[in-house]
């Protein structure tokens, strides 16, 4: 972090602490959804609410990652037509998708 400009002062705002909860078993399992592991956090946090005291709030947050269908990569797109970069089969499903566009 750079220095500032000019003159600052720093207020104390809040304080914070993260939990990540382990969700790697629901989201390994065949069939294994995010919803699961939402529950799961869920509990973690319905326990911390129970047993700590001085907690202002709690809440869940989900991180997630949007990857192709077909190579597991992320979908880059091309900026002048929008067609996928990653792979030949999603290329495919886009000549796809166009060709059932101009046709309605």
């Amino acid at each position: 972090m750079s220095e500032p400009l000019t003159k600052t002062k720093t207020y104390f705002r809040e304080a914070r602490v993260v939990v990540d909860v382990d969700v790697s078993l629901w989201l390994t399992k065949p069939g294994g959804k995010i919803d699961a592991a939402k529950r799961q956090a869920e509990d973690v946090k319905k326990q911390i609410l129970r047993h700590v005291d001085g907690v202002a709030q709690a809440y869940v947050e989900i991180d997630t990652d949007i990857v192709c269908a077909y190579c597991g990569y992320d979908p880059e797109y091309d900026d002048i037509d929008g067609r996928p970069l990653c792979c030949d089969k999603a290329v495919a499903e886009w000549q796809s998708r166009i060709k059932e566009a101009a046709h309605e």
